[in-house]
């Protein structure tokens, strides 16, 4: 495992309005990838080398994004359902600036990368034959683990990701601005574990991610078999089928739809909970149908308006072709076995989550070709 000996300076790049992105550097090296016991994806634990390379501090802050999105709205407006300049949906705060940037899709966050990426090469901060882009998931988690091997960076179990996380036992139900009272790890990155899932360059596969070299662009090998395309949530589909028949006037509850209808409830009590009043007669719907057995005759139109919303989503992810991207580091509503280092989420290419966010990486662009060759199974 790499030290943090012979550090170089970082790179500094102003973006304008005050704010500048900040990239630590990330001495070369080997490292165990994985973590033996923890999911299947995430072993057999492999030893990979990497070169040097320029990380993010922080994950991109929405200080940051505006200033980046600003410059290259015209370019961002093409993709659908983009949000322009402010995104996210934890924007109301006096520090939110400094909070990450969330509800961002893997494609938003490829175009700030390239947009910024013309920058540094006109400014003459980017290293020659250097990619500003997503890191690659191998370069993301030695970077994140910064020459250790515990669950993280700072240790093992919750007392040391408490120390330097933010997550739902310490987040208090929301982003919290990036860099500031949790410390860096040895390597100076903030927000490694918790805060945001950081979107990664590469397509999430159902075996390992060692089957791929570090920061192989390939959209996959022949074997289609071994992606994860998202599919439709389970719970979405069970909503989408019991507000159909509620909506049609079937309105008493069968033993079948209780649990269902619980998972309603407990997902608009929590919209509710943190601002969304359109959700309130939702909770309130759903409260009476498990106290009495039967969905309000009076919120018929709401059912349908639910109905609607729910069979959206499941026909969006029907929809989607793409296979998933990988997204690393845990969020602030997760748990923490969801924020280890080895860790590895996923999510659909377009998905726009209150829990997602990025950071961008500085590396070499042979890396596609094949820079990183060395690795063996351990």
């Amino acid at each position: 495992m790499s030290s943090n000996h012979n550090l170089l300076p970082p790179i500094i790049v102003p973006l304008g309005e005050g704010n500048d992105m900040i990239f630590r550097h990330i001495p070369a090296g080997r490292f165990r990838m994985g973590q033996r016991g923890g999911n299947a994806d995430e072993e057999p634990v492999t030893e990979v080398e990497v070169p040097e390379f320029w990380m993010g501090e922080t994950p991109v802050t929405q200080a940051q994004y505006r200033v980046m999105a600003k410059a290259c709205l015209v370019e961002l407006n093409s993709i659908d359902g983009n949000r322009g300049t402010e995104p996210s949906y934890f924007n109301d705060q006096e520090d939110s600036p400094k909070n990450p940037a969330e509800k961002v899709n893997w494609y938003e966050a490829q175009m700030i990368a390239r947009w910024l990426m013309v920058q540094m090469s006109k400014s003459e901060t980017l290293p020659p034959s250097y990619l500003v882009d997503l890191p690659p998931e191998a370069l993301w988690e030695y970077a994140c683990r910064a020459g250790t091997e515990t669950e993280y960076w700072s240790g093992d179990g919750y007392v040391a990701l408490a120390a330097v996380g933010w997550y739902a036992s310490t987040a208090g139900g929301q982003t919290q601005p990036s860099g500031e009272r949790r410390q860096p790890n040895l390597w100076g990155l903030h927000d490694m574990h918790g805060n945001v899932n950081e979107w990664c360059l590469d397509l999430h596969e159902t075996v390992r991610a060692r089957f791929r070299l570090p920061g192989d662009r390939a959209t996959a090998y022949e074997d289609k078999s071994r992606l994860v395309r998202a599919p439709a949530n389970s719970d979405h589909v069970a909503w989408a089928a019991l507000f159909t028949r509620i909506a049609g006037g079937q309105l008493k509850l069968s033993g079948e739809d209780f649990p269902v209808m619980v998972k309603l409830r407990d997902r608009a009590k929590s919209i509710v909970s943190n601002g969304d009043g359109d959700w309130e007669p939702v909770k309130k719907g759903s409260e009476v149908a498990l106290n009495e057995g039967v969905w309000p005759e009076d919120q018929r139109g709401i059912a349908e308006e639910v109905r609607e919303l729910i069979q959206g989503w499941v026909d969006s992810a029907s929809a989607s072709s793409e296979p998933a991207r990988v997204l690393r580091g845990g969020s602030w509503s997760a748990s923490e076995v969801f924020c280890r280092s080895a860790y590895r989420y996923w999510d659909k290419i377009d998905s726009r989550d209150r829990n997602c966010g990025f950071r961008l990486c500085v590396f070499p662009s042979l890396l596609k070709q094949g820079l990183v060759q060395k690795r063996s199974w351990i």
